[in-house]
């Protein structure tokens, strides 16, 4: 993962994958939630609720981010459920877009353990 991530949406630096981006991300919050401590069953649906946040927000920021001219497109593309096929999509229509969606992982981040910090879990 590029450790200079661009947060100001200029394309002068080399975009972060976003599939890197989420892969490391989810293993480290799942470990910085305790997952290894966790039951299979805890762990399997903890994975799931992170899975579908993460989704959630990925998509916000695509509706944000994709070119109105593109809209549709993408919406197509959402529903064939082709993930290589988003990831093409995504780097050809919305530079920096493994940037800003890096930057929201990371307030996700910090919203689900400050959350797991106030509960006292």
């Amino acid at each position: 993962m590029d450790s200079n991530i661009n947060t100001d949406g200029a394309n002068n630096q080399k975009d972060t994958d976003i599939a890197e981006v989420y892969d490391v991300f989810k293993k480290r919050l799942l470990t910085e939630l305790g997952a290894d401590k966790m039951s299979e069953e805890d762990r399997i649906k903890t994975e799931e609720g992170l899975e579908n946040l993460v989704n959630a927000r990925i998509v916000n920021l695509l509706m944000i981010y994709v070119p109105e001219e593109k809209a549709e497109e993408l919406n197509k593309i959402v529903k064939e459920e082709d993930q290589e096929k988003m990831l093409k999509f995504i780097n050809d229509n919305i530079p920096g877009f493994g940037d800003k969606a890096a930057v929201e992982l990371m307030k996700l981040r910090e919203e689900l353990l400050g959350k797991l910090t106030r509960d006292g879990k």
